[in-house]
């Protein structure tokens, strides 16, 4: 037969051991009491600050924290050496070693109730010392944070003057290298490209213009020229234009209408028209100078039609008129001469400037590098001394108390009870200790039994049906003897057997 390992019934084997437990309950709840009465009560005094808004619209010092990073920040300046010393000095100690120094520091923390108040703790075996020290760390905390305001106010007015100067020097020598960047590259800048296309729009109908004068000249000269190679045919006398005095008349009328033509779209200082203005200048003195030339070569009227006796190879009529072709001939070669020059001239005009449009858009691109790194620097500046204006505003106002950061909004008072050692948490650790004992030895107790109980233990151990049990004649005979132990069990249930 199989027996198995008898199930523990903890609750019941608990409550059987009960008298076990009891005893460890009570020298647990002892032991706590006389931990509580051996220790020195401590008191604790807390003093709240509240964070001010500022009266003044925009601010910069100190930056915007976050929840916890106002509080590492504050926690930073309570444990600084400044307001240790000012600790020091305000409970009457003048201590200047930074170890010792930090005992002041010990029973103070810092805690932060909503997200503008704070409240400064501080723990002393005298109540009485603890609340004047709270009021002396929050006190301490609001003139420091006064006092620093002022000086990072400071700070800060300096090193936005240092900015603003060395801003200014760099916004300067930019705009040095701007005018010098446009001074050499005059006339290619993108301001120019308007004027430069204009220019050569006026350039295209001049050249339309002047191509039209050189093949005039050049059809007029071939005409002389046919006369002069063939003198003895009428229809050649007849075909040559009638003079009107002194050829140069029509040169003067022709740059005189060149001239007022450019200098209606430049100025008398463009090299046009001062190249217009010379020629008319030559010409006019050339006729001064000699006012018969060539009119007096000429014949005083146009030559008419003779007759083929009549206008003999040598007469005086083909010699005026031979004279006068060849004198029309040189002037409209000169003229064509010029005309082909200027228009040669004109063409490489054109060329330039359609050179220095093209490289505008090349000088376009280095002008707005330049200017964007002006704008940038003018822009910083600006906000720079915004900034410094907001600073200096901000130090009058610090300086006359009219702004402050921090304020004590309550003192802390004089504690009545300790807020150590807590009776209530020492009985609870007694009775949680001295119960935990005794219920791990009844049940190390009941784990260790071997014992058989009731019929009950018998079926579940042997997982059989009980038929019968044999009585112990002992203990019958002596509770009908009215002895004592009846030899009952929890439950009502006699012992059966031993095993």
């Amino acid at each position: 037969m199989k027996i198995r390992q008898r199930q523990i019934n903890y609750p019941l084997a608990m409550w059987r051991r009960k008298w076990l437990i009891l005893p460890f309950v009570v020298v647990g709840l002892a032991a706590s009491l006389l931990a509580f009465s051996r220790l020195t009560p401590l008191y604790r005094a807390q003093a709240t600050v509240i964070l001010i808004p500022q009266s003044i619209s925009k601010t910069i010092y100190p930056p915007a924290f976050q929840v916890g990073d106002r509080l590492k920040f504050i926690e930073r300046v309570v444990a600084s050496t400044s307001f240790l010393d000012a600790l020091a000095a305000a409970q009457g100690v003048r201590e200047t070693d930074p170890d010792k120094l930090r005992r002041f520091s010990r029973g103070v923390s810092v805690r932060m109730i909503d997200r503008e108040t704070f409240v400064f703790a501080t723990v002393n075996r005298d109540p009485q010392l603890a609340a004047e020290k709270a009021n002396q760390v929050a006190s301490i905390f609001v003139d420091q944070s006064q006092k620093n305001k002022i000086t990072e106010t400071e700070e800060s007015t300096l090193f936005l003057q240092d900015e603003i100067t060395r801003l200014t020097a760099e916004v300067d020598k930019e705009k040095l290298i701007l005018a010098e960047y446009q001074a050499a590259h005059k006339g290619e800048l993108p301001s120019d490209r308007e004027a430069h296309r204009s220019e050569q729009l006026f350039l295209r109908q001049r050249l339309g213009e002047l191509d039209a004068r050189l093949e005039t000249k050049k059809k007029d000269r071939d005409g002389r020229q046919y006369i002069l190679d063939n003198p003895d045919e009428p229809a050649a006398v007849e075909s040559l234009a009638p003079v009107a005095g002194d050829p140069r008349l029509t040169q003067v009328e022709e740059v005189r209408k060149d001239l007022r033509a450019a200098r209606l779209r430049y100025t008398d200082r463009h090299p046009q028209v001062t190249a217009l203005q010379a020629r008319l200048d030559a010409l006019l003195e050339d006729m001064a100078a000699n006012p018969d030339i060539p009119a007096n070569l000429l014949p005083k009227s146009m030559p008419v039609q003779v007759a083929d006796s009549e206008r003999a190879p040598g007469s005086q009529a083909a010699d005026s008129l031979a004279t006068y072709v060849r004198l029309e001939i040189l002037r409209l070669d000169q003229d064509i001469a010029e005309l082909t020059v200027e228009r040669a001239q004109m063409l490489s005009r054109i060329a330039r400037i359609e050179e220095l449009v093209q490289a505008s858009f090349l000088r376009q691109n280095e002008l707005g590098r330049i200017n964007g790194r002006i704008d940038l620097l003018e822009r910083k500046l600006a906000g720079n001394q915004a900034s410094l204006q907001t600073l200096e505003t901000e130090k009058e106002v610090f300086e006359r108390g009219m702004d402050m950061r921090y304020e004590l909004k309550a003192e802390a008072g004089v504690p009545l009870l300790p807020f150590y050692p807590d009776l209530l948490q020492f009985l609870l650790f007694g009775l949680l200790g001295g119960g935990g004992i005794g219920a791990g030895l009844a049940l190390l107790l009941e784990f260790l039994d071997r014992n058989v109980w009731t019929v009950e233990d018998v079926e579940e151990l042997t997982d059989l049906t009980v038929l019968a049990v044999i009585p112990n004649m002992d203990k019958e005979r002596r509770r009908s003897q009215g002895g004592r132990g009846s030899g009952k069990r929890p439950g009502g249930k006699r012992k059966a057997a031993h095993a």
